[in-house]
């Protein structure tokens, strides 16, 4: 019997984890103008919409970049 070396399971093998932590996968409902901004922004930057959403959430911003909470 001769042994496969393509396909299969191999270690080390598929993408790196991003976080330092086991991530779920959820759905959640926008605005449409808020689902186009987070689409838009990750297309421009070449990134996925969950790290445009993760980098919002860390750093409490909305989607004009605004602080939350803030008068400004």
């Amino acid at each position: 019997m001769i042994n496969n070396t393509h396909g299969g399971r191999r270690d080390g093998a598929g993408p790196k984890p991003k976080y330092n932590e086991p991530t779920i996968q959820t759905a959640i409902r926008l605005p449409a103008s808020m689902a186009a901004w987070i689409i838009s922004e990750a297309d421009r930057r070449g990134v996925s919409r969950s790290d445009v959403i993760v980098e919002m959430l860390r750093a409490g911003t909305d989607c004009t970049g605004t602080c939350i909470g803030s008068n400004r």
